[in-house]
């Protein structure tokens, strides 16, 4: 009667191995989130200039302080943070101007150019 309570023990545990997608903790169902283009770019654009005005609040003071006695080291010091401000201007640009576009709704039509970008490729393909 020992033997036949083992072997049933063992094959409800081997049951339970084997059968491990019934577990919800081990199959989770997420759903898939989908980000429109102008709401991440109007994220990456705050997030940067966050991070931005954190170092030049930090950092900036100090390194002025450290290299202005040097007078090219103001010159190098003046021209990156002008090539620093004009890359945050263009993330912001690129936020805006996704902002504005209206939303695409997506469609089956072909464009002209896709429709004979298609047609040259059946042509050359093998059938």
């Amino acid at each position: 009667m020992g033997a036949l309570w083992k072997r049933h023990e063992l094959a409800k545990a081997n049951r339970n191995l084997t059968e491990f997608s019934i577990c919800p903790m081990l199959s989770p169902r997420l759903k898939e989130v989908h980000v429109n283009e102008a709401d991440k770019n109007l994220a990456i654009a705050v997030l940067m200039t966050v991070a931005d005005a954190a170092v030049v609040v930090w950092y900036g003071g100090v390194i002025w302080q450290a290299l202005s006695p040097i007078i090219w080291s103001r010159i190098v010091i003046l021209l990156l943070a002008t090539l620093w401000a004009l890359s945050l201007a263009r993330i912001w640009a690129s936020a805006i101007h996704s902002l504005r576009q209206r939303p695409r709704s997506q469609s089956f039509d072909l464009t002209p150019g896709a429709a004979i970008t298609s047609i040259d490729l059946r042509r050359e393909g093998d059938v």
